[in-house]
């Protein structure tokens, strides 16, 4: 064993130095979406060996190189693949590589939709090492079989020291059907444990029962045949992640040969070599289901303190805190109150909470907290203890960024804080170097994490479209309730899941930040590409105070990139006016219009740019001010060579002035060509539905304003101008109101949506029904125009129908007295 050890250790190193032909890994890249579709069409293993030739004439180094890229796509595409490469690679290693892709990419739930058309005879021989990262833990059933239902979760240990577990849960039903539900996810093993617990003392009159693994698929199997027997079909979620239960669970490789073990070995010394950038953050990875008791806390404690319930926050200190200052009592929220005086806190946002692994004896809970909140610098911010120094500060609006992590101790049978880190300052104990190494690697992570999650989120909805197109072809209206409630389900846990992954995502964002936070503290000179990915990074999470942040301090440092760094100033600039117009906040609304209004001339006066005219231009109009001096930008963006985008807001912005000016034909060739550059345009197609109802091309109207729906159905002015559409030109009240109820379920709150229904209910005399909308419209919003419309023709019909039987009571009586 030893010996193959060495032999191991040896070819990774000879693989190691072996050059990479970082060409052929480019031209692959660029063919791989026809590979996946050839291999589509394969019917035989050779086929596929042929269609995989190109990758298998590679080196073996450039193969694993390729691997890798492959990995970083994310498509489904690159996932099959991979798949192929995997089963039928002529090379161990690389087949070794694929298979650690795989696993990967499982990781963010991206599996093979492609079917080998046969497996290969040498599969077991190829890949004894198929699971070789996951092994079986334990196995858990609900003793409730007497109920026709089982709950089998199952537990695979994976990961560096096989601390990490895969946990599967699935709900078995013997009856009818089968497999009813399914979940999997990655979860370190203290949170698996904290799980089992969890669920151990929250089902009271159920036990949960260990099992091994055998009788675990015996149990599975049992509920396959149900599925076979009946007709019904596994849950979609089993269908999806079929080849991972496939390998952990129906067919698991054997692993106890010499070759088995020595791959175990490999995955763990290449581990060990690689970097895990999640290592120095304990807590990155765990899922976060709920907030647990000491996050609540937290939130509450910091919350309070902005506020200034300061003696809250006192009785919630460990009576060794730390944090006490030695200050009595009344000391110690004097001084605090003379410092919020002074300092005028407000604004508390929470950025992230997460619970981590204690260290330190006697303090079971840590959590980690990034937020932030406004204040005034004063002398006395020095002597609060409790203050952290801000990792980054905004001075326009006073808004300061912290990351800190709180230590909690239970005391008296309640949790109470005892201390407090500044994990902001900390980092700038760290090297310039160790910053940058560790920046750039969490930097790229986070990058990955919410690319990932972008494009699973668009996967996930086209299989959901796929499914409902599917179900609605095949159930029965006898199942439709049952239909819908798993569906309902099924929504709920993708739901959870994704709100899980998001929180992940935007943590690591966020502490990317801090990272680069504390480098441009101890090199601020060094690069502004670290202020340019920063703001990236806070404008992906919409936090534009923090890139308006990191612009300014961009445009002081490096002069020569001032025009540009005051053009993405504008735009944030821009985004916090329109923040601040959401909150009804007209003075901040207008300054900061202002502010985006001042970046773009000074940008301009500096450098003259087609995207800088074109910005102003749109400032202007925004604010319904100079319009002449906008259109005249918009005319002189039109000199340069411009973008497409840059093309696009120019004729939109021309759009929008000629229809200000009721020059309607103008303007719809404006929008129509912005739609022909940039068909996913926000909002193009509403506006060119508009335009052509107005111009009485009605059919055409009716087209884009079904085409702007579809591209995002949150659009809510093209509800209403398809509804009055339907009724007053098409004549089609039917559609009318279908389409309105339509615009409901995407805003169920909207006051104008419940108005217009109400109106649509009056013009057929259905007064119950216009009236129940009516109701909800005014509790939501009683001042609105629409809504006091539809009050008063509501009031007026309800009066003509009361009088309309008395009139026609005394005509008769005149008819007869005559």
């Amino acid at each position: 064993m030893g010996n193959k050890k060495r032999d191991t250790r040896k070819q990774k190193s000879e693989l190691a130095n072996q050059p990479v032909d970082t060409k052929q890994v480019q031209q692959q890249l660029e063919q791989y979406h026809q590979v996946a579709q050839a291999l589509r069409s394969t019917t035989t293993p050779t086929q596929v060996e042929t269609v995989i030739t190109p990758i298998n004439e590679m080196p073996e180094a450039t193969q694993v190189a390729f691997l890798k890229a492959l990995t970083k796509e994310g498509t489904l595409d690159a996932v099959d693949v991979i798949q192929a490469v995997n089963l039928f690679a002529t090379v161990k290693e690389t087949r070794k590589a694929a298979r650690r892709a795989l696993i990967q990419l499982e990781e963010v739930h991206l599996y093979p939709h492609w079917k080998p058309p046969v497996a290969p005879s040498s599969v077991a021989d190829i890949d004894t090492e198929i699971d070789s990262s996951a092994r079986f833990w334990q196995a858990l059933i609900t003793d409730s079989r007497e109920t026709g239902e089982i709950q089998l979760l199952l537990f695979f240990e994976q990961g560096r020291n096989y601390q990490d577990v895969r946990m599967m849960g699935f709900l078995l039903e013997f009856q009818h059907d089968g497999v009813k539900d399914f979940f999997t996810r990655v979860i370190s093993k203290r949170q698996a444990e904290k799980q089992i617990a969890q669920m151990r003392s929250q089902l009271s009159d159920i036990k949960l029962v260990n099992r091994t693994l055998e009788e675990g698929r015996q149990l599975l199997e049992e509920a396959l045949a149900i599925n076979q027997r009946f007709g019904t079909n596994p849950h979609p979620d089993y269908r999806r992640n079929l080849s991972l239960i496939q390998r952990l669970v129906l067919n698991p490789t054997a692993s106890a040969d010499d070759d088995a073990t020595e791959d175990e070995e490999d995955e763990f010394e290449e581990d060990e070599e690689s970097f895990n950038p999640y290592m120095p953050f304990s807590s990155l990875l765990e899922e976060v289901f709920a907030i647990s008791e000491a996050g609540e806390l937290t939130a509450s404690l910091l919350n309070d303190w902005i506020e200034g319930d300061y003696e809250t926050v006192y009785d919630q200190l460990a009576s060794d805190s730390l944090l006490r200052d030695n200050l009595s009592r009344e000391e110690w929220i004097e001084r605090r109150r003379q410092w919020h005086a002074e300092a005028s806190p407000a604004n508390f946002r929470s950025t992230f909470l997460r619970e981590r692994d204690s260290d330190t004896d006697g303090a079971p809970y840590i959590i980690e907290a990034g937020w932030s909140f406004e204040y005034n610098e004063t002398p006395l911010s020095s002597e609060i203890k409790e203050l952290p120094t801000a990792t980054v500060v905004y001075q326009e609006t006073g808004r300061h960024w912290f990351w800190t992590s709180y230590i909690f101790v239970e005391e008296d049978d309640e949790l109470r804080l005892h201390s407090m880190t500044d994990e902001g300052t900390a980092l700038r104990n760290l090297s310039v170097e160790e910053l940058k190494t560790r920046l750039d690697e969490i930097a790229h992570l986070a990058s990955d994490r919410l690319e990932q999650l972008r494009e699973e989120a668009e996967e996930e909805y086209e299989d959901e479209e796929d499914e409902l197109e599917s179900d609605m072809e095949e159930d029965s209206e006898a199942e439709e309730d049952e239909d819908i409630a798993e569906e309902n389900e099924d929504e709920d846990f993708e739901f959870t899941n994704m709100a899980t992954r998001l929180k992940e995502a935007l943590q690591v964002t966020t502490t990317a930040m801090h990272f680069a936070d504390a480098l441009i503290a101890q090199a601020p000179l060094d690069s502004p590409e670290i202020y340019n990915t920063a703001f990236d990074q806070a404008e992906i999470l919409q936090d534009h105070e923090r890139a308006a942040a990191y612009m300014q301090l961009q445009m002081e440092r490096f002069p020569d990139l001032r025009a540009e760094a005051l053009q993405k100033l504008a735009i944030v600039h821009f985004a916090i006016s329109e923040a601040y117009d959401e909150s009804e906040d007209e003075e901040q609304k207008l300054r900061f219009f202002e502010l985006a209004e001042k970046n773009l001339r000074d940008s301009l006066a500096t450098n003259k740019t087609a995207f800088g005219l074109v910005m102003l231009a749109q400032t202007l109009i925004a604010q319904k001010k100079q319009l002449d001096e906008a259109e005249e930008l918009l005319r002189q963006a039109q000199e340069f060579e411009t973008q497409p985008k840059e093309t696009t807001l120019i004729e939109v912005g021309l759009g929008m002035l000629a229809r200000d000016k009721e020059e309607y034909e103008q303007a719809l060739l404006h929008y129509q060509h912005a739609a022909d550059i940039s068909p996913d345009f926000p909002g193009i197609w509403s506006a060119l539905g508009q335009l052509q109802s107005k111009l009485e091309q009605y059919e055409a109207a009716e087209q884009s304003l079904l085409r702007a729906l579809e591209e995002d159905p949150e659009q809510l002015d093209a509800y209403f101008t398809l509804s009055s559409l339907y009724m007053d030109q098409l004549d089609n009240p039917t559609k009318a109101q279908e389409i309105l109820e339509e615009g409901l379920e995407e805003y169920p709150d909207s006051a104008e949506l419940l108005a217009a229904l109400a109106l649509m209910y009056l013009r057929n005399k259905d007064f119950h029904s216009a009236h129940e909308y009516l109701i909800e419209a005014e509790n939501i919003d009683p001042e609105l125009e629409i809504v006091q419309q539809a009050r008063q023709l509501y009031n007026a019909e309800k009066t003509a129908q009361r009088q309309s039987p008395k009139l026609k009571f005394k005509q008769h009586k005149h008819k007869k007295k005559r």
